[in-house]
């Protein structure tokens, strides 16, 4: 708790630790205008009603920064949570873009739902697609195709059998 002036006059300002500046106004502290802001804790920026760009956590657990796009009041509420170091969280209908930067991810990369997502589109493809196996699975098929020392095989999973790719040479300029 922060020890407010006891007789503050209009417009008087206060900065506890933390800096987070406050100002008296029509007898009320409130949040200072703020251009520049550090804050330790949880900074939320409230609309009109109870939308919310919430930096830290609302709900008490520290142990895991978050940055939540609220659509309501409570911790749980939100349709979008970017999470850093470990956790979960879910970027609902949005659109994460990262420029002049990698994406890493210390784990699993999945879609919400299986055979509905794309990695990639008719105009917007990947260059270089680098991976150890390759699995292919549609509700259809199942395969999974490995690289040996001189050849390629693929194995059909539903009937364990294993093929032997047939590759002939290409001379260069072809």
């Amino acid at each position: 708790m922060f020890n407010f002036p006891s007789s503050p006059t209009e417009g008087q300002q206060f900065t506890p630790p933390g800096g987070v500046k406050y100002q008296f106004t029509s007898g009320a502290w409130v949040t200072a205008a703020i251009t520049d802001l550090t804050v330790p804790g949880v900074l939320t920026v409230s609309g009109p009603t109870t939308n919310a760009i919430e930096i830290g956590r609302m709900d008490g657990v520290a142990s895991t920064p978050v940055i939540d796009f609220h659509s309501g009041a409570t911790a749980t509420d939100y349709d979008s949570r970017l999470v850093a170091s470990g956790g979960t969280g879910t970027l609902g209908q949005g659109t994460l873009t990262v420029t002049a930067a990698q994406l890493s991810a210390n784990g699993n990369i999945l879609p919400t739902v299986t055979g509905t997502q794309n990695l990639g589109s008719a105009t917007f493809r990947w260059g270089t697609v680098y991976t150890s196996d390759l699995s292919l699975n549609n509700g259809v098929g199942d395969w999974t195709i490995v690289e040996g020392a001189d050849d390629l095989f693929i194995t059909n999973n539903r009937t364990g059998k294993k093929y032997k790719f047939v590759l002939s040479e290409v001379p260069d300029g072809d």
